[in-house]
């Protein structure tokens, strides 16, 4: 059993680093056709009929999206976390625990097809505008994210010491005192991560965003361009890119470039993990 293990182990390590490298490797083939102001051109179209492929509106509209699920999800998390950890009494913690991770087994294509179910009933957002579809698809994004943002923090806050809480009851601060003076502060770094971990996941979905814009506009996906973001693009030109051509190689650079993101965010908030223990020890 341990050589099993251990021969899962080595070749789940080897997938991660062979998956970086098809694609430096592919991407380097291109590299003599490149033109640099195509690529990062902000007013580019990956799915016009003439692509550019406009990198830097991918980034920007892909990070937005993230950034507003974090921003929906990591305050609700840390309020039921502490909830669940601080204030609810024993049996009610289990019963919350035990439903948000019954939350985390929901599969993302579910809320995407929740979200398809409102925007087709709905006829007047076939005519929404750009801050609207953002606004829409950062609360899906953020209802997938939202349990497991939940679950890394409980087990952030349970990993700070009791003598901690015991000492600020001691001083004669109350509950909400320890929570805003001692346990917040100690849980920063882990609430940082969580928040990291978070704009990783929204980062890489497809199936939500895909199913919403489709939703609202049907087969028309260029018109969608707030809901235009690097795994869209991947998703919907994959199969119409050509061997050997340009826009080939640039689904390429797209995939390593949200590749390297995930990576640097899963290394720093892993990072921030340590630095908790640290602190805490």
């Amino acid at each position: 059993m341990e050589i099993l293990v251990r021969i899962a182990a080595t070749g789940a390590v080897m997938l991660l680093v062979l998956m970086p490298v098809f694609f430096v490797r592919e991407f380097v083939t291109y590299l003599p056709q490149l033109h640099f102001l195509d690529l990062w051109s902000v007013a580019g179209n990956p799915l016009s009929q003439s692509p550019r492929y406009g990198i830097v509106l991918l980034v920007l509209n892909s990070a937005l999206l993230a950034s507003g699920a974090v921003v929906v999800a990591l305050p609700l998390g840390l309020g039921t976390a502490l909830y669940i950890t601080e204030i609810a009494p024993q049996r009610m913690g289990r019963a919350f625990w035990v439903l948000i991770k019954g939350m985390a087994a929901i599969p993302p294509v579910i809320i995407g097809f929740l979200g398809y179910a409102i925007v087709i009933t709905e006829q007047s957002t076939r005519g929404a505008s750009g801050p609207a579809l953002v606004m829409l698809a950062s609360l899906l994004l953020g209802l997938m994210i939202y349990p497991n943002i939940v679950c890394f923090l409980v087990d952030a806050l349970r990993r700070i010491p009791t003598s901690f809480k015991a000492s600020s009851y001691a001083l004669g601060a109350s509950r909400w005192q320890t929570i805003a003076h001692t346990i917040y502060p100690a849980a920063q770094p882990g609430i940082a991560a969580a928040g990291l971990f978070g704009f990783g996941r929204a980062l890489g979905d497809t199936v939500i965003v895909l199913m919403l814009a489709q939703g609202i506009f049907g087969t028309r996906l260029p018109r969608a361009w707030p809901l235009l973001t690097m795994p869209i693009m991947i998703a919907t030109s994959a199969t119409s890119a050509a061997l050997g051509e340009g826009y080939y190689y640039g689904l390429y650079f797209a995939g390593l470039l949200l590749v390297v993101i995930s990576y640097s965010l899963s290394y720093f908030g892993r990072r921030l993990v340590r630095t908790q223990r640290g602190e805490l020890e």
